[in-house]
């Protein structure tokens, strides 16, 4: 995953609600660590970072020019919900307002896409979005498995662990 992808990544995440801006600050952070002659807007946004949250935000979101797919905005939500950030409701919130009402209507959708977006909207329609019936719980959980099977890089951009990926 290139730089600008990951940046993108923790942007969505960061739009989600899941991590917060001093996490991003610490994977900039990293990355001039890591490299010997990081990117310009790397560096950038790394002395922003001592300038306080909201110029080093702003710069972020300039720089965050990276494209996800619905499946890594998807997986994004799904690895915070296996590492315990998300309970299963907030996920499938999450999940119907990413996916079912996205803000880019161009969106292109694959199959476990639209299989992802019948079962929510399936789940949508009942009177207590509490309570799933085992079909439905069968089928998220399968397509959670599906969407989790490549999600490592996904995965290692963000701040938590994905333990059980299979």
């Amino acid at each position: 995953m290139m730089l600008s992808d990951q940046a993108a990544a923790l942007l969505e995440a960061t739009e989600l609600g899941l991590i917060q801006l001093g996490e991003v600050m610490r994977w900039v952070d990293g990355i001039v660590r890591a490299m010997d002659d990081p990117p310009e807007w790397i560096t950038e946004l790394y002395a922003l970072s001592a300038e306080g949250a909201l110029s080093f935000e702003s710069a972020f979101r300039q720089y965050s020019t990276g494209t996800l797919s619905v499946r890594q905005q998807v997986q994004i939500i799904l690895v915070a919900h296996e590492a315990g950030k998300l309970s299963l409701r907030s996920t499938l919130s999450k999940l119907f307002l990413q996916v079912v009402c996205p803000n880019d209507v161009s969106v292109v959708y694959e199959p476990l896409d639209e299989q992802l977006v019948d079962a929510l909207v399936y789940w949508e329609c009942h009177d207590d979005l509490d309570v799933f019936d085992e079909p439905l719980h069968d089928k998220l959980a399968e397509i959670f498995r599906e969407y989790l099977s490549d999600a490592d890089e996904v995965a290692a951009v963000l701040p938590w662990r994905l333990e059980n990926n299979a």
